[in-house]
């Protein structure tokens, strides 16, 4: 489902027959099957002899039973009107090819030509099965169509036999990929020496471009599309994906991209620790190109779609902050589509108080969807998706009169301070919210406590070696100490820059305060690789320079060098500093676990200290004045700004001390109350 394009005008003028409205029928595509001869199959372009055409018709809508796999025995054809629903992304280039529908020529994008092509020359058309293609399937001219389908999509997608997912032709060593894929899952279905084997061979001899290959491929367009999650979500392992005259399964990509995940070593699996032994081996060369060309949040989006299919799988509820944190990342034509495109994901507590209507203006869509997740979820986590900086581009955008702030814009991607894997944290003491939502649902009132109000702001960026930057820096005013002595505030300051949090998502050790070695402070013995790569020393470099930055911020009372000591680190070794950096370089766990997990939760946020001596971890917009609030139902206090006699969310943020329930302490022994507060 996207907006309608020029391009597609004739596509739109298409005379359908007219659906049902009872839900009981389905349009569907008839293709007839186009046999590729030996010598035309590695061909890399698509050609086409001759006029692409199908037929459309309504099919009676029902679900497949146990059908046989791609290229059986044409004796065991699949049922009639059994079909395979069409992943794609629309053209935005404006080419077209021409499609006969029913016999009348029409326009058709470029790349919904190709996927047909494609889709031509499979067993799946020798077999029978039909297609299902949003553009030719759904009237995109009809607003009334379009509302009444969408709500049906994961209906769709869950009962066709596959879903085939078209990437686009090949480029970028695409065919070098997928090759590489299905090799590594043929030979580990055989044994482990077989894949230790093709791994040695396969990454000695091509892992230089194999790495910026892989990334490449998980950055094309398709993968982008808001659509394409429940799309992905809503099929199986055995999902075909197409790109050029290469395909693999959707199983096949999983099992690759998360055994060659090293920044993914605690979520492993036995081929990952193939991997892994096996990289160690390879030449340096080679390593240095993985660590350069491997960009693992680019990776991660293979993670986060496996993780839903499998909710989908289990019938389990799905984490409406998975499904929103992965909308957020992906784009579409219509903003109202970053809600409509998930919608068969959604929890029925939120879709069953949604209503499609694309007549709406985006920004009623997104008020109607935050309001839903309140009410069906009974919490506020919806609060910590809220915020208008964007952590990917930086860019900020002031507070908009008629775009609520506690309603979370969509259109830019935003991160959660916990990952997927970690629990919720308990600032609310698993209180349940009470709201109401007054002036015609534009402002959401919500009971909580006032708890404190920022006074001195850190840098807003932790990889960060330009000192120029140092005005974004406001030291404290106040010398309070929410936490009693020196030793309990650097505590507090170092568990802060970590969310109190392993990598893992359990509590930070004891062990962790190595943070604070005065050996960080130290002046590097060298300087950061020139390129400012991954690699994992240059890690210690930004953490260097970041606390350097900070040397003089004044915190509960104190500059913050003063919180760093000497931990007796290395103390055998003949230069302290060079062994710290080959400690960085070959991860080791003492000081490199730390230092990861805080640059990952610091990552556009800065630290802060409130008026009352309180260590915080907030927003990068944050600013003096700003006010936490703990309020009932939200897992994290939310940071919000004075406005106009109510308050604007600035954001989530992490106060410790106060994560795990204290403040309903402090109102039980009458040192804050409950109030309503008015967020606009």
């Amino acid at each position: 489902m996207q907006e309608e394009q020029p391009q597609l005008s004739k596509v739109l003028q298409l005379n359908r027959p007219t659906l049902g409205e009872d839900g009981k029928e389905i349009r569907l595509i008839t293709l007839r099957w186009v046999e590729v001869k030996p010598q035309q199959s590695e061909t890399s372009e698509l050609e086409v002899h001759d006029a692409l055409s199908c037929d459309l018709e309504n099919c009676p809508f029902h679900g497949h039973d146990a059908l046989p796999g791609v290229g059986d025995s044409a004796a065991h054809l699949p049922p009639a009107n059994s079909y395979v629903a069409l992943s794609y992304t629309w053209n935005q280039d404006g080419h077209v090819k021409d499609l006969k529908v029913n016999g009348h020529t029409v326009s058709i994008g470029k790349n919904l030509a190709d996927a047909i092509q494609v889709f031509q020359r499979t067993h799946l058309a020798k077999d029978g099965y039909k297609l299902w293609a949003d553009a030719l399937c759904i009237d995109q001219s009809s607003i009334i169509e379009r509302n009444r389908e969408v709500p049906r999509m994961r209906e769709i997608y869950q009962r066709a036999r596959y879903v085939f997912s078209w990437l686009g032709p090949a480029e970028d060593d695409s065919d070098l990929v997928l090759d590489f894929v299905n090799g590594l899952s043929a030979v580990w279905n055989a044994n482990e020496q077989s894949a230790r084997s093709f791994l040695q061979t396969t990454l000695t001899a091509q892992g230089h471009r194999l790495f910026k290959a892989m990334t490449r491929f998980i950055q094309r367009r398709y993968w982008l599309r808001v659509w394409v999650i429940q799309e992905l979500a809503l099929g199986s392992d055995d999902s075909l994906i197409f790109c050029g005259n290469r395909s693999t399964t959707w199983g096949n990509i999983l099992l690759t991209y998360r055994a060659c995940n090293l920044r993914l070593r605690e979520f492993g699996s036995a081929l990952a620790d193939v991997f892994q032994d096996e990289f160690t081996k390879l030449p340096s060369n080679v390593r240095e190109h993985y660590w350069r060309e491997m960009i693992y949040w680019q990776w991660g989006k293979v993670e986060a779609f496996s993780e839903i299919q499998e909710q989908v799988r289990a019938g389990n509820p799905i984490l409406t902050k998975l499904v929103v944190s992965r909308t957020r990342h992906s784009g579409c034509t219509r903003p109202e589509d970053k809600v409509y495109g998930v919608l068969g994901l959604l929890n029925k507590s939120i879709s069953s108080r949604l209503h499609t209507d694309y007549s709406l203006p985006y920004i009623d869509t997104y008020r109607m969807f935050a309001r839903a997740c309140i009410e069906g979820e009974q919490n506020l986590e919806v609060l910590h998706w809220c915020g208008n900086d964007s952590w990917t581009t930086g860019h900020t955008r002031p507070f908009e009169e008629d775009q609520p702030s506690w309603v979370p814009d969509l259109s830019f991607s935003k991160r959660v301070m916990n990952a997927r894997h970690e629990p919720d944290y308990n600032a609310h003491g698993a209180t349940k919210p009470e709201v109401s939502f007054p002036d015609d649902g534009r402002v959401l009132t919500a009971k909580g406590v006032l708890f404190d109000i920022l006074d001195g702001v850190g840098g807003n960026r932790v990889r960060e070696d330009d000192f120029s930057q140092a005005n974004d820096i406001v030291s404290s005013t106040s010398n309070a100490n929410g936490y009693g002595s020196t030793e309990a505030a650097a505590e507090a300051f170092w568990r802060a820059l970590l969310g109190n949090r392993d990598r893992a998502g359990q509590t930070a050790p004891a062990s962790y305060s190595c943070l604070l070695d005065s050996l960080i402070m130290e002046d590097p013995a060298s300087s950061p690789p020139p390129d400012d790569s991954e690699f994992p020393q240059d890690l210690l470099w930004h953490v260097h320079l970041f606390f350097k930055r900070h040397a003089d911020f004044v915190l509960c009372g104190r500059p913050l060098r003063d919180y760093f000591r000497d931990h007796g680190s290395f103390a055998d070794a003949p230069d302290r500093r060079v062994a710290l950096i080959e400690h960085f370089r070959t991860e080791g766990e003492q000081y490199f676990n730390p230092f990861r997990r805080m640059m990952d939760f610091m990552w556009s946020r800065r630290f802060a200290q409130t008026k009352d001596g309180y260590i915080a971890v907030v927003p990068n917009l944050a600013k003096p004045g700003d006010v936490i609030a703990v309020l009932y139902g939200s897992s994290y206090p939310i940071l919000l700004r004075p406005f106009r006699g109510k308050y604007k969310v600035v954001g989530h943020c992490f106060v410790q001390g106060i994560m795990d329930g204290e403040v309903l302490d402090m109102i039980a022994s009458g040192v804050m109350s409950a109030v309503d507060v008015h967020m606009s």
